[in-house]
């Protein structure tokens, strides 16, 4: 997934609060702007963890949306 931050949330506090937030089974890369890829650690299923995790995304999310590959 392709998630847009809230302004005034920068990476690196995203990247703490994963952590703090126990959210550990989601990996985050930086894609520039306030643009950051989200892909879930192997046997997890991203929409399971954003249904059990709502409060996570709305502190720190503006937007999120499925990610497409363009070739």
């Amino acid at each position: 997934m392709v998630g847009h931050l809230l302004i005034g949330i920068t990476f690196i506090k995203l990247c703490e609060e994963r952590i703090k937030g126990g959210m550990t089974m989601v990996k985050v890369r930086y894609m520039g702007g306030n643009a950051v890829l989200l892909t879930p650690r192997d046997g997890e299923q991203m929409e399971e963890i954003i249904k059990g995790n709502k409060e996570w995304l709305t502190v720190l999310w503006r937007s999120l949306s499925r990610g497409r590959m363009v070739l």
